[in-house]
């Protein structure tokens, strides 16, 4: 049997989304307006993952939170104005119940938008980030810090080595990242919470797959890396004026 080309698997996914609103008309839990509405909604997903050249079937929970991000960077059709947190907040809604659906015709596993909590911000990168080249240069003399002549050097460079990509993935100043504490973090959702962050208000930033992973290898470090580690809460056991230097 020939392989599906990309508009019959494309025709398939819109026929998923078309089963799951029949099935929503059906039960008579919604009105036709609001299932019209959902069906938009979900399918701005649907557009995210072709853009991307991702099948249905095979995203992750990783896509999910792109796709999310993607909102949070979005502008409104109408007007120059960034998507409310509702308005996000309905799309993913709309996404988790088509994500039910998913699971009970056996097309997913498991809901993968569930784990996936709102954000009301994007990662922004910091203030005069240098170019890509230079950053990637940057980063991979940090990744050196293994070359260091005795142990105690490495575990130092190592700790610098894990801030710099917790900051190049998710923009944090060094102030926050010096206030984080390891009940921060949530390595598996791939989010940090910052508290109390600019303005003095909370918020959520994401990591990448590899700083999550130095994170994990740090912490299982961290009783050997920061002195007294014990004693303090801070993650890195380093205040804003030496993440600085």
């Amino acid at each position: 049997m020939n392989a599906k080309t990309q508009n019959e698997k494309a025709q398939d996914t819109r026929a998923l989304v078309e089963a799951w609103a029949r099935e929503r008309l059906l039960t008579g839990g919604s009105k036709p307006r609001s299932i019209r509405s959902d069906k938009y909604r979900v399918m701005r997903f649907i557009h995210f993952i072709e853009a991307e050249s991702l099948e249905l079937a095979y995203v992750d929970e990783q896509t999910i939170w792109n796709f999310q991000g993607s909102l949070l960077e979005k502008k409104h059709a109408h007007h120059d104005k960034s998507l409310g947190k509702k308005t996000i907040a309905t799309i993913m809604s709309s996404l988790q119940s088509f994500g039910d659906f998913l699971v009970a015709r056996g097309f997913w596993l498991n809901n993968l938008v569930k784990p996936v909590k709102l954000s009301t911000h994007a990662a922004s990168p910091p203030v005069d980030v240098p170019d890509e080249s230079t950053m990637e240069a940057f980063m991979a003399e940090l990744g050196k810090w293994w070359e260091d002549e005795n142990l105690r050097a490495q575990m130092t460079s190592f700790r610098f080595y894990v801030i710099a990509e917790l900051q190049y993935a998710t923009g944090l100043r060094a102030g926050e990242v010096a206030d984080l504490e390891e009940d921060d973090l949530d390595l598996r959702s791939l989010e940090v919470t910052v508290r109390q962050g600019k303005g003095g208000k909370d918020r959520i930033v994401f990591l990448t797959h590899w700083a999550a992973e130095l994170l994990h290898e740090f912490l299982g470090l961290r009783h050997l890396i920061v002195r007294g580690a014990e004693a303090t809460k801070r993650l890195f056991g380093l205040d804003q004026s030496t993440i600085t230097s």
